[in-house]
């Protein structure tokens, strides 16, 4: 898939079942369920960026932001496996960003499993640094870490 004939928008109600279906196809546990996503694509406070390939959805960002802080919280990053490797991960934590500066956020913050060094990486190439650690943070008593950057 070439990286040209991807593009962002922002997430609809009726992009629900190709969420899920990412959702179950990305992550084995810690899933967030269709009825969170349902209730997070209504809600203001809550931000989902999907990135299409033609008609296929290849991945989203989920941001949630709070009333009256300046910080925004990536919650979840998804991208498929075939199209991995092409950049659409930067491309979906920087319009995140970008989006949540225009909504007043100074800072972009999120957690990761402190041994996905992957996933680490990803977020250091942005600019993202560790500002602490989350012993047993993960449903399955993995530990975390909390990473932040500047927006």
């Amino acid at each position: 898939m070439a990286s040209g004939s991807l593009s962002l928008r922002l997430a609809r109600a009726s992009d629900l079942g190709e969420l899920v279906r990412l959702e179950e196809e990305i992550f084995a546990s810690e899933r967030i369920t269709p009825r969170q996503m349902r209730y997070l694509l209504a809600r203001p406070s809550a931000t989902f960026v999907v990135a299409t390939a033609g008609a296929r959805m290849v991945g989203y960002a989920l941001v949630l932001f709070r009333e009256g802080s300046r910080v925004a919280r990536l919650y979840s990053l998804a991208v498929c496996e075939t199209a991995r490797g092409q950049g659409l991960g930067s491309r979906l934590v920087e319009e995140c960003g970008k989006r949540s500066s225009r909504r007043g956020c100074v800072t972009l913050r999120l957690e990761v499993r402190a041994k996905d060094r992957r996933v680490r990486k990803l977020y250091e190439r942005l600019a993202f640094s560790v500002c602490g650690e989350l012993p047993r943070f993960y449903e399955d008593g993995a530990d975390g870490v909390r990473m932040q950057r500047a927006l």
